[in-house]
């Protein structure tokens, strides 16, 4: 009787047990999903809208920038998860192009090895465009061969590692060029030239065993107005939370006409769509500077369908005590402007999650 006792009264405590530990897993998890649906829904309060920038670094060639604190927690998330979160210099305004050039006396044949290109700026929509290389051999104005390579989808780093020859028929090398254009395709399938890079064989390094890099040059505009200084902005979109970051980094050479009592610049940014203000925020007024260092970033909510429609305009002014305020200068971002802006704005969309940096000449006035 007593061995049925301890019996029943053995499994009655496991039971217990069992019961109990599935009840604290339970509250265990119950808990956890509570804290992650807090965390990811809780409200921002203004003060928030503004992040402190926190570490410190080097873009290569010694420009001094800092990273900084993203707004949302899905943005820590993916920053968590493996994400690149510093900010990364543009190469340039038309992207880089590195190929190795040969050249087999026997033969009398050029060999171009096209290897990749960096920092291609998209002129119409990354997601729908295509791009290749067409590679021509020229004596003067005359064309002596031309190669095209496979087109595939735009990206921000194209990579080819295709070999191209071409056979100079006694032509003296030193009489022989060559360029290297980079051809869009867009959805409708009409031709953009990005840009070229045209090389005389008579300035080539034949001798140089591994490929280089050379800038990709375009019909760049020289701005036609004065210059009144300079912009350095970040842009960084997550598509995910919908949430665009802009990050008014530094200003230089700011022409400042009015250097009397207190006074100091400081930048506005404006939401746009269809010249229709949306939103609207400030950086802190640096007092008496030329070139001032905000380093504050704010987040806005774009949605995917919108982001090709909306505009940001950054204004730099510069407030003072006597009289009324200066417009020193503007820069308008987005892919319904030209100029700096574009090129920064598909610089972002190329690389989404990964803040990208530029400096922007700004336009006088408002």
């Amino acid at each position: 009787m007593a061995v049925k006792l301890s019996l029943v009264l053995a499994v009655v405590v496991g039971v217990a047990s069992a019961l109990a530990a599935a009840l604290l897993a339970v509250l265990c998890k119950c808990c956890w999903v509570w804290w992650r649906y807090r965390r990811l829904h809780r409200r921002r309060s203004p003060s928030q809208e503004t992040h402190i920038i926190n570490q410190k670094g080097k873009w290569p060639g010694g420009i001094t920038y800092q990273t900084y604190e993203n707004g949302s927690v899905a943005d820590y998330d993916s920053i968590s998860s493996g994400e690149e979160p510093y900010i990364v210099e543009t190469p340039g305004d038309f992207g880089k192009l590195q190929f190795l050039l040969e050249y087999n006396k026997d033969e009398d044949v050029l060999i171009i090895g096209l290897v990749q290109a960096k920092g291609i700026i998209c002129k119409t929509n990354i997601q729908t465009a295509y791009v290749h290389p067409v590679i021509q051999l020229c004596k003067g104005e005359k064309t002596l061969g031309e190669r095209e390579i496979e087109k595939q989808k735009m990206t921000f780093e194209p990579q080819w590692n295709e070999e191209v020859l071409f056979s100079l028929d006694g032509n003296p090398i030193d009489t022989i060029s060559f360029s290297i254009r980079l051809i869009e395709l867009d959805s409708y399938s009409n031709s953009h030239v990005i840009g070229q890079v045209e090389l005389s064989l008579s300035e080539a390094d034949f001798g140089e065993p591994q490929p280089r890099w050379y800038d990709i040059a375009g019909e760049q505009k020289l701005p036609s107005h004065e210059y009144v200084g300079e912009l350095l902005l970040s842009l960084n979109y997550f598509p995910t939370t919908q949430r665009l970051t802009i990050v008014v980094l530094k200003a230089r050479n700011l022409k400042i006409d009015t250097k009397s009592g207190l006074w100091g610049p400081t930048v506005k940014v404006f939401l746009m769509l269809n010249k229709t203000r949306l939103g609207r925020k400030r950086t802190a007024m640096q007092k008496k500077t030329v070139n001032p260092v905000y380093n504050e970033a704010f987040t806005f909510k774009v949605t995917s369908e919108t982001l090709s429609k909306v505009t940001f305009k950054v204004l730099v002014v510069n407030k003072h005590s006597q009289g009324s305020d200066q417009m020193v200068g503007h820069v308008f971002l987005g892919q319904q402007v030209t100029g700096s802006g574009f090129a920064h704005w598909n610089h972002m969309l190329a690389s989404l999650r990964r803040p990208i940096a530029m400096w922007h000449p700004l336009l006088p006035g408002m």
